[in-house]
């Protein structure tokens, strides 16, 4: 899954988009989904992330649902900062996982066993005992790795690889996330 975010201000962008598109059109998986992520919408990208996304070759889930022939069930959530996250509707009585963008706005839906998340980039600039982390609105519960929600799910954040606002990440490592999901 890709939790959003492919550049961070497209209209500034110099880097290679090619490049970009290369990587993630190499992803091997027999399934790839996505969902849009803040800066997906601003600086002129809500016009061409649709389609870089689908030419990548996933599919892009915006309040909508996707079930897998395992028996999952994809939900993703429209991006929190321009639109409404519309999903309780998509919730099943079997395994959910919701791909939200940004963590807290949709932390307490209930019967979600796990919920996937980005946008905070793990706190990008953290200097211990001299700063906080800088947080982004929608994440600032929920910033980095895993939580126990109420009801039993988990909402796992994921630092992410780049930046926002400065060029630099300070005790964030950049992350690529695995996991495995084993049926009882």
């Amino acid at each position: 899954v890709f939790l959003g975010d492919l550049f961070d201000d497209l209209s500034t962008y110099q880097g290679d988009s090619e490049k970009c598109m290369e990587i993630l059109s190499g992803i091997e998986a027999e399934y790839k989904y996505a969902v849009r992520g803040n800066h997906d919408v601003g600086g002129g990208a809500e016009w061409v992330y649709p389609g870089l996304i689908a030419s990548a070759g996933f599919i892009l889930l915006e309040n909508d649902s996707a079930e897998l022939p395992c028996g999952i069930n994809l939900i993703g959530a429209a991006d929190s900062t321009y639109f409404t996250a519309d999903i309780d509707r998509f919730v099943t009585d079997g395994f959910d996982i919701l791909l939200s963008h940004e963590p807290d706005p949709v932390a307490g839906t209930p019967g979600v066993e796990l919920q996937l998340s980005g946008h905070s980039h793990g706190g990008q600039v953290h200097i211990p005992f001299v700063m906080d982390r800088i947080l982004p609105d929608g994440a600032k519960k929920y910033y980095r790795g895993a939580y126990e929600k109420p009801d039993g799910g988990i909402i796992y954040v994921n630092r992410g690889f780049g930046m926002s606002l400065v060029p630099m990440r300070l005790f964030s490592r950049p992350e690529l996330t695995v996991i495995d999901i084993k049926g009882e």
